[in-house]
């Protein structure tokens, strides 16, 4: 690596290039909750008991290309997969299955020495600027130390450097002899900042780095990074909860779901023309400053479900609000939309059952469908008068939401429209034809 004593020319950063590209990356790990809950019952010949850990499938599939000079910021629930997708990616986790290329390498075939040097091209910015700085070290030592760890440069060297990206990112030199305990958590940020750059990176993953901090000083830190890509010609894999955040920093947005990839594209088209019913419902859930406007904002119901057994087809379809009704009913889409509330209404217990007739007007307007649909309603409403309310969940369940499309059938990522050359895929049955 060149020694940098004065400002670094801009680099010309071909858009086109692809540094990272995965195909069907998943990360799996066995529950070890306890001793006992592995092992399985056999009903064939044989053993009676066998040990069967369950798999938390934490990345499940994910397909992404990452071009160079690009930010993609990656939204999603807490408990999606993010950290885990990007650690994946870094190979800090051991990937379960997959390909993982960077710079045109499968990082898979790599021995662990190639593996080392090729880090010196891939760093990582954690969320909580405090404890991923040791407090025993002063700010120059943390900064040179990865460029100790790859042999670049000299002791003075090194401290030049050092001190020379403690102004880049907006400190001071002086502050090279500073504990970590003697800056804000933005200025520590700023450390972390400085530390990635010191090995002269090619791809940064910033796993939430703004998320702890003051939302003036999160300002700072990202026109910071902004600056700093464009002079470096760098390339950030983004996560932030924070949608205002990711449409700020980002040129390409990702939305995850359940271990998986729901939607991608050019961050107007998430933004401003959003495809999958879970973009919409994030961006439905974002508080508007306005006091004039009133109304509940669209929060999603129901839990996430385990990655352990998560749902078929679509991993959304428990939750959706767009779920697609069963092909083998002939049903209009207001008694669609009624039968849907009624299920999920029930499923969540979210009403108290006092009569048949004040169950039918509330959500069917006095009258259920027609059909083998109502009959099937009809049922589920004589297991209500009878109590049993699990009853009711499956034959709803069982008849409805596990017919649909969405639960039969895995989506694939339809490609949707184009916004400014960029492809916009989603992975929802709404855009299987």
């Amino acid at each position: 690596m060149t020694e940098t004593t004065a400002s670094a020319p801009t680099e010309s950063v071909n858009l086109d290039e692809t540094l990272v590209e995965i195909r069907g990356l998943k990360k799996h790990f066995n529950d070890s909750d306890g001793i006992l809950t592995n092992f399985k019952l056999q009903t064939d010949e044989g053993f009676p008991v066998t040990y069967q850990p369950d798999k938390v499938r934490a990345v499940d599939g994910v397909d992404l290309t990452i071009k160079k000079g690009e930010t993609l910021g990656l939204v999603g629930e807490s408990g999606c997969g993010k950290s885990t997708l990007v650690r994946t990616i870094l190979h800090l986790l051991e990937p379960t299955d997959g390909e993982i290329n960077f710079k045109g390498k499968d990082l898979a075939s790599l021995s662990k020495g190639e593996l080392r040097n090729l880090r010196q091209d891939m760093q990582m910015i954690f969320q909580d600027p405090q404890s991923s700085l040791n407090p025993r070290m002063r700010v120059g030592r943390i900064v040179e130390e990865p460029m100790e760890a790859h042999g670049l440069l000299d002791k003075e060297r090194r401290q030049r450097r050092a001190k020379y990206l403690l102004e880049k990112v907006g400190l001071d030199s002086s502050h090279y002899n500073r504990y970590p305990h003697a800056f804000s958590g933005g200025q520590r940020q700023r450390v972390n900042l400085a530390r990635a750059l010191s090995v002269n990176p090619d791809f940064i993953v910033c796993d939430e780095p703004v998320s702890s901090l003051d939302v003036s000083i999160q300002a700072q830190v990202l026109n910071t990074m902004k600056e700093l890509q464009e002079e470096f010609g760098l390339t950030y894999l983004f996560i932030a909860h924070d949608l205002s955040v990711i449409r700020y920093i980002s040129d390409r947005v990702a939305v995850m779901y359940l271990g998986q990839i729901a939607e991608i594209g050019d961050k107007e088209a998430i933004f401003d023309n959003p495809q999958h019913p879970y973009t919409k419902a994030l961006l439905d859930s974002v508080p508007i400053p306005n006091p004039h406007r009133r109304g509940e904002r669209g929060v999603l119901k129901g839990d996430v479900p385990s990655p352990i057994n998560p749902p078929t087809g679509c991993r959304f379809r428990t939750r959706c609000p767009e779920l697609i009704a069963p092909e083998k009913f002939d049903l209009a889409e207001t008694e669609w939309d009624r039968i849907l509330t009624f299920m999920r209404s029930v499923d969540r217990r979210e009403f108290t059952f006092d009569s048949r007739e004040n169950t039918v007007e509330r959500f069917f307007d006095g009258g259920v469908p027609a059909g083998e649909a109502g009959t099937v309603v009809g049922d589920a409403l004589d297991s209500l008068e009878s109590e049993e309310w699990d009853e009711a969940t499956e034959l709803l369940t069982n008849a409805f939401a596990e017919q649909s499309v969405c639960a039969t059938s895995e989506p694939q990522p339809y490609t949707q429209s184009r916004t400014n050359g960029t492809m916009h895929k989603t992975a929802c049955h709404h855009y299987r034809n």
